[in-house]
């Protein structure tokens, strides 16, 4: 991470010292040689020398509401914090550019008197300054000749800092180190567009073709990402995976498909924090994994997440504050207003079909376009776009621009219609996912084939019935006979069928009347014990449902089909 004091900012801070004597906190002995601190001496530092030269605490509520303090160096609207070995670093740095090179001199032994993380206390508070948010409609870009506005329909110029309200603050790590100046209208049409390639390559079908409704998808969530403002019920972690299919199945793809590289050109905008997926699961369970996220951050990146991937250890950071232990520290919380959104990429389907999960993502399938290219040629994303590394040092400044205007145009694009309702992944993906909660196809596609007749047939279905058609069948899978009927529901979820409607999804519980006992016995159940070991009886309770076709749901269809393309539509449209 880059300091905020470079060379010209060193050089403006020497020359406040060098022009304001209040700043002179010490005294010689008239040939120029410094005197041991007196207490008010030091009490001088912290009044006066510290705030000119940027040095305050901010004082700020943690998701609790309990204030506290951080050491932060201000410059120019921007902040950034820092700890007592970097305050003592920069009063040492100015004062030597200011010509008082002896004077730190008088620092050695009263360091712990001036630059101790308790002494630090004591730095006067930044008055009445708030940190520059994105608002619900629009979003700021800040460069380094600037700042850039984004609304839905308009995009401004950047704009000098001095036109910042007196109050707004920045955090230095959301400052892009470029300066931005959009291309003239007749220069923008013959500009190269490496990085808007590159987005429609990660949206091309199987046979190589533009799927639209892919890019609008991938475009809308880079909008989202972008867009450092939290809608409280519509916060969602992006699952970026490599799309499914008969070539690729059950998340065996070697990745090479440009989602590490999607998020490497987002870390040119987005202060981004990285996270092995690799690591984090169960298993290997680490409290102090999330000790690295700082209030600076704008996205956290899980990258190459397994199959084990422990989705649901961050279920509250999705949506609530986001709860961070470092090692030898209190525990600290980003309040939820301004905690970093979250990106996991990775070859498997996430586990877990629920409500609580499906609710909390959003999926992005990543065409395995580059892949192709790589394995049938050696050709690299490099190689396609130009010999060189997307988002390089090779870029020029059209190459920068182009890039930041068509990532402008994702924020504008999920301005204007947020992200869509339904989860909308691809039958691929839903089948795979379920293929590694049922560990074989085979079962999964009984199921299908009961969900099938259920719906087909409109009939009651015993649960026992359930069972015994299964164990039939798969004499050998290790699931218990509950389990079966939870899988059955994901899979009912997952392919447009409601499970008992009637009942809002629960479980219903009937009598065996003199219809269903014969049903019952017709259907050789008879000799099925109960869980106490007696045998079933006439007017016994038992447990049964009804699977029906969601009118409104598609996602029976792969996501080529024009009827999930129509209701994708629609759920932008609401």
């Amino acid at each position: 991470m880059s300091t905020l004091w470079n060379s010209e900012v060193i050089v403006c801070l020497a020359e406040r010292i060098r022009s304001n004597k209040k700043t002179w906190f010490w005294e010689d002995d008239g040939q120029g040689n410094p005197q041991p601190l007196a207490k008010d001496q030091i009490l001088n530092i912290f009044k006066d020398f510290f705030p000119v030269i940027g040095i305050y605490n901010l004082l700020e509520s943690n998701s609790r509401g309990v204030p506290e303090l951080q050491p932060v160096f201000l410059y120019e609207h921007r902040v950034q914090q820092i700890s007592p070995t970097q305050v003592e670093t920069l009063t040492r740095t100015v004062l030597n550019a200011a010509g008082f090179s002896r004077i730190p001199e008088t620092f050695h032994f009263k360091r712990s008197a001036i630059f101790s993380k308790n002494s630090l206390i004591s730095l006067p508070l930044l008055p009445d300054m708030e940190h520059m948010r994105d608002e619900k409609d629009s979003s700021y870009r800040f460069f380094r000749n600037g700042y850039v506005k984004i609304t839905s329909d308009h995009v401004t110029e950047a704009q000098p800092y001095n036109t910042l309200p007196y109050n707004a603050l920045i955090w230095h790590d959301q400052a892009i180190p470029r300066d931005y100046h959009p291309p003239a209208a007749e220069i923008s049409e013959n500009v190269d567009t490496h990085f808007r390639d590159f987005v429609e390559n990660l949206s091309r079908t199987d046979d190589g073709d533009l799927d639209p409704y892919a890019l609008e998808r991938i475009k809308t969530v880079i909008g989202y990402m972008c867009h450092r403002f939290h809608n409280d019920s519509k916060r969602k972690a992006v699952i970026l995976i490599d799309r499914q299919s008969d070539d690729n199945p059950m998340g065996k793809s070697n990745g090479g498909t440009g989602k590490s590289l999607l998020i490497r050109c987002l870390r040119s905008i987005l202060s981004i924090h990285d996270i092995s997926g690799k690591e984090f699961k169960k298993a290997s369970y680490d409290k102090f994994a999330l000790a690295g996220v700082q209030e600076s951050h704008e996205l956290v990146c899980f990258d190459d997440a397994s199959d084990s991937f422990d989705f649901e250890r961050i279920f509250p950071h999705i949506t609530g504050a986001f709860h961070i232990r470092r090692a030898r520290m209190d525990p600290t919380s980003i309040p939820a207003d301004r905690a970093p959104k979250i990106v996991v990429t990775t070859n498997h389907p996430i586990k877990g079909s629920d409500t609580s999960h499906r609710r909390r993502q959003i999926v992005v399938e990543i065409s395995p376009f580059y892949r192709k290219l790589l394995e049938n040629d050696g050709t690299t994303p490099a190689d396609l776009h130009g010999g060189m590394e997307l988002c390089g040092d090779d870029w020029s400044d059209s190459d920068w621009c182009e890039f930041y205007r068509f990532v402008f145009e994702c924020i504008q694009q999920y301005l204007r219609k947020g992200l869509p309702r339904g989860s909308f992944e691809s039958q691929w993906y839903r089948r795979t996912r379920l293929i590694n909660q049922y560990g074989s196809s085979q079962l999964l596609d009984e199921v299908l084939n009961i969900l099938e007749e259920a719906a087909d047939s409109g009939e009651e279905w015993f649960c026992e019935q359930l069972y015994q058609r299964i164990r039939q069948s798969f004499p050998s899978s290790p699931q218990q006979d509950t389990n079966f009927l939870s899988l059955l529901k994901d899979t009912a979820a997952d392919f447009g069928y409601v499970f008992n409607a009637h009942k809002n999804g629960d479980i219903d519980k009937v009598r065996l009347s003199e219809d269903r006992w014969s049903r019952w016995n017709a259907l050789g159940l008879s000799s099925i014990s109960k869980k106490i070991g007696t045998p079933y009886e006439k007017d016994d309770r038992v447990s049964v449902f009804q699977i029906t076709r969601s009118a409104s749901d598609s996602t029976q269809l792969p996501p080529s089909d024009s009827a999930l393309h129509e209701s994708l539509e629609r759920s932008y449209r609401e």
